[in-house]
């Protein structure tokens, strides 16, 4: 069956483009052989980011424990005040709230008044 194929035409640089795969790959060999690294391992590359990370969660739950308690004692001030404040008068003191409000309020102009005067 693949005597019955075609002929492919094959491009005039093909041996020319095989060569040059064939060095690079040889050169990647020779310097996969020169490199005396140690291999990476995951946990150089994942410390530093889980580290900072560690250090702004500390932080945040520093900021926010420090933030109710100052809360906390803003409302004790609050309950401190407040309790201390004298109870309310009794109702008594409210029987003679109409004379009172009629001597604070004034007596509308007396816009004739007014007029001739002018």
């Amino acid at each position: 069956m693949l005597a019955a194929l075609p002929n492919v035409p094959v491009p005039s640089n093909f041996t020319a483009r095989v060569l040059a795969r064939v060095e690079r790959e040889a050169s990647s060999e020779v310097r996969l052989e020169n490199d005396v690294r140690p291999p990476v391992r995951w946990w150089t590359s994942w410390l530093p980011k889980a580290g900072f990370a560690a250090v702004v969660f500390a932080a945040a739950l520093f900021s926010y424990h420090h933030l109710q308690s100052a809360r906390r004692a803003e409302w004790a001030q609050s309950l401190s005040t407040v309790s201390q404040v004298a109870s309310m008068p009794s109702p008594d003191v409210l029987n003679d709230f109409d004379a009172i409000a009629a001597l604070s309020s004034t007596p509308p102009a007396d816009e004739e008044l007014l007029k001739i005067m002018q």
